[in-house]
């Protein structure tokens, strides 16, 4: 069997192995209205249709995915016809517009999305040879590795950023502000949430009381990951909203390749991380689980104190466990409006992507919990 021999006894063997040591990894598979027909990695997938399909085969025969980094030539490629839908960036929207204004193309916004960008706060971080915490000291050339436990620190960072100038700068406005832990579109989301709106003034005075008073004079340098030979809007609106408070505040890029980054997140070397999460179902479980609780994703690594786990945890399972719509929604408020008061997740962006595909493309079905295409009804009338 691929990936794994079927014994209970050996599956951490098989357990969070990298994508190239997976047998899965080289191996064909799928299931559904299409199969996986070939894939050739950095190039493209093909998929043909599944005549067995239960509901049936669908209309049409294949589907290619092909990788294209050049914008330009996807868009020549959408005005031939070589192309029925391209990924466009949010600054390059305008190039299509005069595709859609002759008929050719569609554009389509999402009104909802699976998915949402947040700040995610390590209380603990693993101080031995990290480098992403300088000095490891409040001297400013570092942090100390409990520096996000202060809760002081935590609301300051809360209120610095901006994200209403990203949203509109860096995004051309395909996205809304999230406001807790758990999207608008899903049960639980309490649209009466406290978020952390940009105010520098509250950013300041959060700071000043920060680390018994220190760190407003001392200030602080801090390290994020990433790949320095791609453009990354988030870090510098982090950069720019702290050093307009307190020039005293430095957040530098930390080059992270590959693997790198997955594997100091393990080793719990990082102490702030720009993160995000799609869903897998539809449920508040699958946001407050991974986000908060113990042994989700993100949680596993942000060192939450002891005694304010245990009450994340009773309420997760508490929202788990209840069937009435009203009152399991009343749990997920107060988890949020508790995410909130201690400021452990930093809500950031709920996206709200653009598509654009030709307008001869028929029997689309969208589900605004999914943000992909279902293929098996589509045609080309």
């Amino acid at each position: 069997k691929a990936g794994w021999d079927g014994d209970c006894g050996t599956w951490r063997a098989f357990y969070g192995r990298k994508n190239e040591d997976s047998e899965l990894h080289h191996t064909l598979n799928g299931t559904g209205a299409f199969f996986m027909e070939q894939w050739l990695p950095n190039e493209g997938v093909t998929l043909r249709r599944n005549v067995a399909y239960w509901r049936g085969p669908g209309r049409m025969k294949q589907v290619v995915f092909k990788t294209v980094p050049e914008l330009a030539t996807r868009l020549l490629m959408l005005q031939a016809g070589d192309a029925d839908v391209v990924d466009v960036p949010g600054p390059n929207v305008d190039q299509v517009r005069p595709l859609v204004d002759q008929g050719l193309v569609r554009e389509v916004k999402a009104d909802s999305a699976r998915s949402m960008s947040f700040v995610s706060f390590n209380q603990k971080v693993a101080a031995e040879n990290n480098p992403y915490i300088g000095s490891g000291k409040l001297d400013g050339e570092g942090i100390p590795p409990d520096f996000f436990a202060d809760i002081d620190v935590r609301k300051g960072f809360g209120y610095a950023f901006d994200w209403d100038s990203l949203i509109q700068e860096a995004m051309n406005g395909d996205a809304i502000r999230a406001k807790g832990p758990i999207p608008s579109n899903a049960l639980g989301f309490d649209p009466a949430w406290p978020g952390f709106d940009h105010d520098p003034a509250k950013a300041e005075e959060h700071f000043k009381k920060a680390l018994d008073g220190r760190l407003w004079e001392s200030g602080f340098k801090l390290f994020m990951g990433g790949d320095p030979s791609q453009p990354n809007a988030e870090l510098q609106l982090i950069q720019k909203s702290l050093a307009a408070i307190n020039p005293r505040f430095k957040v530098e890029l930390h080059p992270v390749l590959g693997a790198q980054a997955w594997d100091d997140r393990i080793a719990d070397r990082i102490p702030l991380t720009l993160d995000g999460w799609t869903e897998d179902f539809h449920d508040a479980d699958d946001w407050a689980q991974p986000l908060l609780g113990t042994g989700g994703f993100f949680a596993s690594v942000l060192d939450f104190p002891p005694a304010l786990q245990q009450q994340l945890d009773d309420l997760i399972l508490q929202g788990r466990r209840e069937l009435d719509p009203d009152r399991r929604a009343a749990v997920y408020s107060r988890i949020g409006l508790l995410n909130h008061e201690q400021a452990l997740i930093l809500p950031g962006t709920e996206p709200r992507p653009r598509t654009f595909e030709r307008s001869w493309l028929q029997g689309i079905v969208r589900n605004p919990a999914r943000w992909d295409i279902d293929f098996h009804a589509m045609y080309k009338a």
